[in-house]
């Protein structure tokens, strides 16, 4: 019989034969949110999700970076 564990966290990230073609997504650990001020500049409340945006313009359907 298999034991449920109330945390989150301790599940392993993927299955361990995770079939082909199929979308997983990792258990996620609420550390924490951000104030309401701060998370509206910054686009978010959580800041696991606050990552810095890298990417570049796109003018007429050719990247320009």
């Amino acid at each position: 019989m298999a034991t449920v564990q109330s945390d989150p966290c301790a599940y392993p990230s993927l299955p361990r034969c995770p079939a082909p073609a199929m979308a997983y997504v990792p258990w996620q650990c609420l550390d924490g949110t951000y104030s309401p001020e701060l998370a509206l500049t910054r686009g978010t409340l959580f800041p696991e999700l606050d990552k810095p945006f890298q990417g570049h313009t796109m003018k007429g359907g050719a990247r320009h970076g």
